[in-house]
């Protein structure tokens, strides 16, 4: 097998590795936010690095120029300055960008990935200063991204809604509708407790709602990163809702 695709493979294996025990650690630890991002930025620039000399080490598989990898290789003062400055730059310039802007669908959540890595990628090539270089084109990578990506998808969008059931005289909850990277969970977990509440009632009291006094209608909406609750009830006063007793 070509030893430059060995390597590399062996490079890939080492990175996804690293950065699987990062998380989990991270996570462990109960770091969230920026600083679990730079833990596990760090963390997997390190692991990733000294796995990657392991597995060269360990299948004895030569640089591009055919001299051996050592198990240390990389972990020079400078070489670690340069590598953690580069991972620390990158999610510095990701969590400022976030504050300007954040994606709305899976096609602006993709460009903003692709143009962070791009962009901290440049940085460090045009602007060789340690992490203000990368910070800079991670930043100004994903804002680009994002809106690149806004061209190819609309709004994340999801609906969900409570409607009066004829069979059981009571409320329904209807089926949800989601697209873009919308998520109706949050709107199904909530109609479904009000759903389950005003049941219950209706049931303690032997009693079912009258469509012929009132329709309740409530709908959930989500466009984007704007959220509505839109209700519609129909009643023949504003005392609540008209219900009769089953006898």
């Amino acid at each position: 097998m070509n030893p430059s695709f060995t390597g590399n493979l062996a490079s890939a294996a080492a990175g996804q590795l690293s950065s699987l025990l990062m998380a989990e650690l991270a996570d462990t630890l109960h770091l969230h936010g920026i600083q679990g991002a730079l833990f596990q930025s760090v963390g997997t620039t390190i692991t990733g690095r000294l796995v990657d000399n392991i597995f060269h080490v360990a299948l004895d598989i030569p640089h591009a120029n055919g001299s051996a990898f050592t198990l240390f290789e990389g972990f020079s003062p400078d070489e670690l300055f340069t590598s953690m400055g580069t991972a620390v730059g990158g999610v510095l310039g990701n969590a400022l960008a976030s504050l300007v802007i954040m994606p709305h669908n899976h096609e602006e959540a993709i460009g903003a990935s692709l143009g962070s890595s791009v962009g901290a990628w440049l940085g460090t090539t045009f602007i060789p200063i340690p992490v203000l270089g990368t910070a800079l084109g991670s930043f100004l990578g994903d804002i680009l991204g994002d809106l690149v990506g806004s061209l190819f998808g609309g709004p994340a969008a999801s609906t969900e809604g409570v409607l009066f059931d004829p069979a059981t005289g009571g409320l329904m909850v209807t089926p949800p509708f989601q697209s873009n990277g919308g998520n109706a969970q949050y709107f199904f977990d909530i109609a479904h407790a009000q759903v389950d509440t005003v049941n219950g009632l209706l049931a303690f009291a032997g009693a079912r709602i009258e469509p012929s006094h009132s329709n309740p209608v409530l709908g959930f909406t989500q466009n984007g990163t704007d959220y509505w609750l839109i209700p519609i009830l129909t009643l023949a006063d504003s005392g609540g809702i008209p219900a009769s007793v089953s006898e």
